[in-house]
């Protein structure tokens, strides 16, 4: 594992545009910021063999999109994990109480689950390719990659309640304030959806696939651009580019940290949220994907999907600890505590 800590001259920076000329035009022609040429210290496999004691930390689910099931951790116990076969492939989970929600898209459908039995409790049918998963108040809203729309699901019953036309492809969404927040991926836009239906767009750079809300702002990842494109939640004024490159296809805040898997790099880049100067890199297995944060916060998870593992890193010093098995092809985890 390897683990980097940049100087302030190799941070990455935000660029700063007028927000009313953002486009993709111009989102294409932001050149690459100071950050590569990075030195990277590094860690011998060896000094990572073992993870932490992990026995407080609850709850580990790796949901495999390969063998098309979940392992699951009971961490406080020294056995074997358990295996939860899916009717199909695992993409994204949103928990709602003690229920995990994920969703099946080339099943067509979402699954609830009961991650302490473990076991399954309920499968719907959603035709159209459910994708990404948001859950508030409101219900839970998945979004339909083939149907161009997001549905709102009522959480006690599971029955469609709301449906919304979106853009070519809504691939992930987020939910803050009664707002739900959709990256219609294959037209490089952002989709804000208000109460009532009433919809604010935003251009991106091409193809937006992660988005995390950190405070008042709201962060995009931009898979092909390699790059962020920053909002603030307030109108979606836009704010800048980071350039990070290497494909980032996961985000996740924890405290003033912005977590980036950069699935093509194979690194994950820890950035402070202040002014995205970059905290430090960890060295990977090929293409890392889903990110979950332990219930103290002391840990987090990253599953590389090549090497079926997800390795735990440390959250106070940013250093890779060592790997837990999942199954074959991990994509998505989450990180529950203990009931």
């Amino acid at each position: 594992m390897g683990r980097g800590k940049p100087s302030p001259a190799h941070a990455y920076t935000m660029i700063r545009f007028n927000p009313g000329r953002l486009n993709k035009i111009a989102t294409f022609a932001v050149l690459p910021l100071i950050g590569f040429g990075l030195i990277i210290a590094t860690r011998s496999q060896d000094d990572a063999a073992n993870p932490p004691d992990l026995r407080q930390e609850g709850i580990l689910v790796i949901a495999n999109l390969a063998s098309e099931d979940l392992t699951i951790y009971d961490l406080s116990e020294s056995k074997s994990p358990a295996t939860l076969n899916l009717p199909g492939p695992p993409h994204e989970i949103a928990r709602l109480g003690n229920r995990l929600y994920i969703t099946l898209d080339r099943a067509d459908g979402l699954v609830e689950v009961d991650p302490f039995a473990p076991g399954i409790l309920r499968v719907v049918h959603l035709p159209g390719r459910p994708h990404g998963i948001a859950i508030d108040h409101r219900g839970i809203h998945v979004t339909l990659d083939d149907a161009n729309e997001v549905v709102t699901l009522n959480p006690v019953s599971l029955e469609v309640i709301d449906r919304q036309p979106t853009g070519d492809t809504p691939h992930i969404a987020a939910a803050h304030d009664d707002v739900l927040y959709i990256t219609d991926t294959r037209d490089d836009r952002l989709r804000a959806i208000h109460p009532g239906g009433e919809t604010t767009l935003r251009e991106t750079g091409a193809l937006p696939e992660s988005l995390a809300i950190a405070g008042d702002r709201l962060i995009v990842g931009e898979a092909e651009s390699g790059a962020l494109a920053v909002f603030q939640l307030d109108g979606l004024e836009f704010e800048g580019i980071v350039k990070v490159g290497g494909w980032p296809a996961r985000l996740e805040v924890h405290g003033d940290h912005l977590i980036v898997a950069r699935s093509r790099a194979a690194t994950l880049d820890i950035l402070h949220l202040s002014d995205f100067s970059l905290v430090s890199r960890i060295d990977l297995g090929l293409f890392p994907d889903g990110i979950c944060i332990s219930p103290s916060g002391r840990y987090a998870g990253v599953a590389t999907n090549d090497d079926g593992l997800l390795t735990v890193i440390d959250t106070e010093d940013w250093e890779a600890l060592g790997t837990i098995a999942g199954g074959t092809g991990p994509g998505a985890c989450a990180w529950l505590a203990r009931n």
